[in-house]
């Protein structure tokens, strides 16, 4: 959640899944509530971080994959918001490592903004 903090005032609507490693989630949705303008979880993990979430001061979104995550996102964008990819997890119930994740979600991204003309 350091990462996430790096935006200063700005609050992203993080994508959060992925495999999931069974890691504490208390830091990370104290996290997501002082520096995210909503979540988006997704993947393995996807059931479990909406749990964690199910009391957080922000709005929870789900999603089945990746891309998935990043529809739901850009759903709920507003003009110049900011949607991260900051999975807390490995990326191993969808890809084959975290480079082809980062890759996937790069395309995904560009696809998307071809699509709105951005």
């Amino acid at each position: 959640m350091k990462a996430l903090a790096a935006f200063g005032e700005e609050r992203p609507i993080v994508l959060l899944g992925g495999c999931d490693k069974g890691t504490d989630l208390a830091d990370l949705v104290a996290g997501a509530e002082a520096h995210c303008k909503a979540v988006v979880c997704f993947g393995a993990a996807g059931a479990r971080f909406l749990k964690a979430f199910e009391n957080a001061q922000l709005p929870v979104y789900a999603a089945s994959n990746l891309e998935g995550a990043l529809d739901e996102a850009l759903e709920h964008a507003q003009a110049g918001d900011i949607v991260t990819l900051s999975p807390a997890c490995s990326s191993f119930d969808e890809f084959s490592c975290f480079e082809e994740r980062g890759e996937v979600f790069k395309q995904l991204v560009a696809d998307r903004s071809a699509k709105r003309g951005a």
